[in-house]
């Protein structure tokens, strides 16, 4: 089974719904060094919703089962994955009954997750890091730029 390590960092403002980035790169090693791939997307939706997308988004890239570490800066994703199986057991609910948030994305990571050998840290910096911010920096430059080209071109 190949050893796969995801990478996902989030970039979200706001108290509630609002747009915000994330980025995940999918690390391989090979024995000519680290392969990688990097999705990079910008959402609308809560800091936990657009990091579920991004982490689905990056396990549905997988063709193959492999030994996947997750190293993510969402503490609500290292703890869903933990809970995973109790809340299939229990049929998507909390302890109080209610259905789990954002329910649909959990739904379909537990598939995708099923068929690999998952382990999940939370950390705040990895190798990567400051790769991925820059890179979520660059993206939300690039469509502050589209936004205001389309505006300007509504007003003229």
């Amino acid at each position: 089974m190949q050893d796969v390590n995801l990478y996902l960092r989030t970039s979200y403002h706001g108290l509630k719904s609002a747009d915000g980035w994330y980025c995940s790169i999918l690390e391989m090693p090979t024995q000519r060094g680290p392969v990688t791939l990097e999705v990079t997307n910008q959402e609308h939706g809560t800091a936990n919703r657009i990091a579920l997308t991004g982490l689905l988004k990056a396990l549905e890239r997988f063709s193959k089962p492999c030994a996947l570490g997750i190293y993510t800066d969402s503490r609500h994703i290292e703890q869903g994955i933990g809970w995973l199986k109790e809340w299939k057991k229990v049929g998507w609910v909390t302890a109080k009954g209610e259905e789990i948030k954002n329910k649909d994305l959990w739904t379909r990571i537990n598939t995708e997750l099923e068929r690999h050998l998952v382990t999940v840290e939370y950390t705040e910096h990895t190798e990567y890091s400051a790769w991925q911010l820059n890179r979520m920096r660059e993206e939300a430059r690039k469509h502050e730029q589209k936004v205001k080209g389309m505006q300007l071109q509504q007003q003229g």
